[in-house]
């Protein structure tokens, strides 16, 4: 029996003793395929549909529209095709058009950020929280409800009956007031 190192045994050429040989498994051998085919797209995942901003103001206003018709209740298959069409309408020139699971993520991602700057607002010690994120307002308007009017929005809001005397509240009145008794709490209990 011949020994691994002999020359007799490989048809491979002799190798230094510093190198690493590696054993690759051999490829399973087919028969060639005549036409490609393509990747399934069933399991692949594809990169977010981008949105522009005239896109965005018109989900939110579409999404509002149709949540607040059911009384904010949850919106089925059917209500986001709505909303998918709607916002079509108003956007004619986007290409393609978005899908009724596009609009559903994308709202879900809006009201999980506006969320976030919720919570950002509640945890900083200042009165006045102004959030530059350019769709907070036009969320915060429409999770208060339809009475509350958004501040210098981009497309024109119905108008209520309201008495030109009428004073406006600000939207974030709440959040100020919220900040206010917060910050005394915590002053009342680090003088303890």
């Amino acid at each position: 029996m011949a020994s691994p190192s002999s020359p007799t045994d490989s048809p491979l050429p002799p190798v230094p003793p510093q190198a690493i040989l590696l054993a690759l498994p051999v490829p399973p051998q087919s028969e060639p395929q005549t036409t490609p085919q393509p990747p399934s797209t069933s399991s692949r995942r594809l990169p977010p549909p981008c949105w522009s901003h005239d896109e965005t103001v018109a989900l939110i206003d579409s999404y509002r529209d149709k949540w607040y018709s059911l009384r904010r209740g949850n919106l089925k298959a059917t209500h986001w095709q709505e909303v998918a069409d709607a916002v079509a309408r108003r956007c004619p020139t986007a290409t393609p058009p978005k899908t009724a699971v596009q609009c559903r993520h994308k709202m879900e991602k809006l009201r999980k950020r506006y969320r976030t700057e919720l919570q950002s607002a509640r945890s900083m010690p200042v009165l006045r929280f102004t959030s530059s994120w350019v769709h907070f307002k036009r969320m915060d308007s429409m999770e208060k409800g339809p009475s509350a009017k958004p501040e210098n929005s981009d497309s024109p809001v119905e108008e209520d009956d309201h008495d030109i005397d009428e004073e406006e509240d600000d939207p974030n009145q709440e959040l100020y007031i919220d900040a206010f008794f917060v910050n005394i709490s915590q002053q009342r209990h680090s003088t303890k």
